[in-house]
């Protein structure tokens, strides 16, 4: 969505943070004017979904963001964590995060800005916002958005592929960063690496049924594996596309069967407002349908390497 408005309005992202960061400095009453005069628009998402795309994104995936959300997770719930686990935080299983997450919303916690409710992130009460649009049906509201914005002469640019991700592979730079900043630990690089893998093959960019093609037993070079990477993606393309975007829903249905069933039922209290706000389901069949759940399970393991 920022590169997108850095093309619609030509303003870059230092420039789109600069702008956040004048409007954030103003006293309290010129703020709210500034507000009340803009054009506010905000992006939802389905809330079981969007708590494990956090999960696939910042924990499983070696992004580094393990730090210090991690390690309070792990501090807090897991018993005999090993040194690495609570210097690093880089194993949290997604059980662990639900537990987490619901345990600080019924304390009344703050909560970081990936987990809390998206009501409490922006809430709809307070501002009034022009547009709120969602992201299972982002390509077709950001064209409404264009379309919108060129009316109001907000901006006058046509941009074909807004709401389109240009690097499919973009988070791999943080994942060489990560690598850096584990050096000297006794974490499994190997298991890093099957983890990035397997990552994609949760968010559908890899089939599945395309094998990481390096052995355990020797050294993996980060350029070879990116190449590898590029050639899985373009390989992926001659697979049923049906079936390769259905990853990503098995993967969630593997990782929420992880969760005990207490944790799930706190779960929905903590979506609750977020599903009555912005019309998404509260109780999911393939969640709360044991049938369901059950007959929508899978062999393939999504998460190997937290071990």
């Amino acid at each position: 969505m920022i590169n997108n408005l850095a093309e619609m309005f030509n303003c870059d992202i230092n420039c789109l943070r600069n702008s956040s960061k004048l409007i954030r400095k103003l006293p309290y009453k010129k703020k709210k004017i500034e507000i009340t005069n803009s054009y506010k628009f905000l992006f939802v998402r389905e809330p079981y979904g969007r708590l494990f795309s956090t999960y696939s994104n910042k924990f499983y995936f070696p992004k580094g963001y393990w730090y210090p959300l991690g390690t309070n997770i792990i501090r807090r719930l897991r018993e005999n964590p090993s040194q690495d686990s609570l210097i690093y935080g880089h194993d949290v299983t997604f059980a662990e995060l639900i537990r987490y997450i619901v345990e600080e919303f019924e304390v009344g916690h703050i909560m970081d800005e990936h987990i809390r409710p998206m009501a409490a992130e922006c809430n709809p009460c307070n501002y009034e916002f022009d547009f709120i649009g969602k992201l299972e049906t982002m390509s077709s509201d950001i064209a409404y958005l264009r379309n919108e914005w060129n009316n109001r002469h907000f901006s006058k640019k046509s941009q074909e592929h807004l709401g389109k991700r240009t690097n499919l592979l973009s988070e791999m730079q943080h994942f060489h960063l990560t690598l850096k900043k584990i050096n000297g630990s006794h974490i499994n690089i190997f298991n890093l690496y099957q983890r990035a893998w397997r990552y994609y093959q949760i968010t559908a960019v890899i089939s599945k049924h395309i094998n990481m093609p390096f052995s355990k037993n020797k050294t993996i070079n980060y350029d070879k594996f990116i190449q590898e990477l590029e050639k899985a993606r373009k390989m992926t393309d001659v697979y049923n596309t049906t079936a390769v975007k259905a990853q990503k829903h098995e993967a969630m249905v593997q990782a929420y069967s992880t969760v005990p069933i207490r944790d799930i039922g706190r779960l929905k209290t903590f979506v609750r407002e977020d599903c009555l706000l912005f019309g998404y389901e509260e109780s999911l069949s393939w969640l709360f349908d044991k049938k369901v759940s059950t007959k929508e399970q899978t062999t393939f393991n999504y998460f190997i390497g937290l071990d």
